[in-house]
């Protein structure tokens, strides 16, 4: 095998669009280095990713290391991927180790490195994660904007494997993946709120002081964090996601008139939750929490029925409480996308085709698919009525695009409100001297 200056010196050659030869000679080490012994492969990417080699070279590596991770991991031996675990967990960890005074890695190494570390708890499974968890929690409560971001990015690619279908795990692996992160949500959720609060303010202030270096890279771990929420948004039971404060933060973010970049994410976690579930499925989980509770009540004349009774009472309590919880964080929803709904309407009409525009749309998505879906079980009648009129007016909204996210959500709306809609398209009469 090629030693690692040998492929250096191929790899640096290969950047060139006019050496040819080099490339070939590049895909093909790329080639023997994925079918050779996955041992020497190991050994001489860790040394090609290492801090200080060309990026090209990093590239490379960490390229042939997910292979590996990904179709040879059943080769090694269990005290060989526990050591190869470790390795990679201290490549993560040295990406947010970088001193300050040096230049921070670009997004490309970071991103790769919390690939490999999702690959490898994909590969090992939910015992990994659980264990990898206080770390990765740790880590996006951290005051270093570098690895809350890391930690983010890891919480975010091993979920997708969750929301997205992967046919390399499908099964009893995926449904260990799912208990593993499942059982780890509720220290993933709370580690997700609070890195919006802290690198949020920290980007504002950093912001404001004229430390744009400083400000991106808060920035960075704010948009990391919001696209793992998205993430789990698709999938995490509604009552801990509504109860953990991201959803709040997030509405906090669209009606606090945020950078648009925050904005636009935030909408992104919002839509995915709405998309979920319907309200009466909420409110049928409140209903048979109160019927249980009365049956338990009426069936404890015997000891065996009493403790039959309890355990049905506690059940029922918990999924009363929380489909109250579910019911309590969409009001949340309705009070911050009303609010943004409110300051688009308020604002210029945006340009087609740019940010403030596509977000608009977005916006004015999310908020027809609550009120298509969920706005029964608002219980406020003020804050329904506001949330209705905010759709409303995005409804005659000047943008042809954003009234048309709009108009789905009304002929539900006015069916359960007891109008009588036609079925299909009626034409209307002809207006008396119209000409038509």
């Amino acid at each position: 095998m090629a030693s690692v200056q040998q492929y250096l010196s191929v790899l640096a050659g290969a950047q060139s669009g006019a050496n040819a030869d080099a490339q070939r000679a590049a895909a093909q080490m790329q080639i023997e280095l994925k079918n050779g012994d996955p041992r020497n492969a190991i050994n001489l990417c860790m040394q090609l990713i290492a801090r200080g080699q060309p990026l090209e070279a990093r590239h490379f590596g960490y390229g042939v290391l997910q292979h590996v991770v990904a179709r040879r991991w059943s080769q090694f031996t269990h005290p060989e991927r526990q050591e190869l675990a470790k390795l990679v967990y201290d490549k993560l960890s040295e990406c947010g180790a970088v001193p300050t005074s040096e230049p921070p890695e670009p997004f490309m190494i970071k991103s790769k490195a919390a690939t490999l570390m999702a690959e490898v708890v994909r590969q090992e499974g939910a015992a990994l994660w659980s264990s990898f968890m206080p770390e990765m929690a740790a880590g996006a409560c951290s005051d270093s904007p570098v690895r809350a971001e890391l930690s983010a990015l890891v919480m975010r690619y091993v979920a997708e494997d969750v929301a997205v279908y992967n046919s390399d795990i499908i099964g009893g692996r995926m449904k260990e993946l799912l208990y593993g992160l499942t059982s780890t949500l509720p220290q993933a959720l709370q580690a997700m709120y609070r890195l919006l609060e802290v690198h949020f303010s920290a980007a504002m202030n950093a912001a404001a002081a004229g430390n744009t270096p400083v400000a991106k890279a808060h920035a960075a771990a704010v948009s990391a964090a919001l696209s793992a929420a998205a993430v789990y948004g698709e999938w995490a039971p509604l009552a801990p996601l509504m109860r953990s404060g991201v959803l709040d933060a997030c509405c906090q973010l669209l009606s606090s008139g945020a950078d648009i970049a925050f904005r636009a994410q935030a909408c992104e976690v919002l839509r995915h939750v709405a998309h979920r579930r319907r309200g009466d499925t909420v409110n049928a989980a409140i209903a048979s929490g109160a019927a249980g509770i009365v049956a338990g009540g009426k069936n404890a004349s015997t000891a065996p029925a009493a403790l039959a009774a309890a355990s049905a009472d506690d059940a029922a309590r918990e999924a009363a409480a929380d489909a109250a919880a579910v019911v309590v964080g969409l009001e949340a929803m309705c009070r911050g996308l009303g609010v943004a709904a409110q300051r688009v309407l308020a604002g210029a009409p945006a340009e087609v085709g740019s940010e403030e525009g596509e977000y608009a749309r977005r916006l004015t998505e999310t908020v027809a698919t609550v009120a298509a879906n969920h706005v029964q079980v608002i219980g406020d009648e003020g804050l329904r009525a506001a949330f209705l009129e905010a759709l409303l007016g995005l409804t005659k909204h000047p943008r042809l695009d954003v009234l048309a996210a709009a108009i789905p959500a009304w002929p539900g709306l006015l069916r359960a409100m007891g109008a009588e809609l036609p079925g299909t398209f009626v034409r209307p009469d002809k207006a008396i001297g119209s000409g038509v």
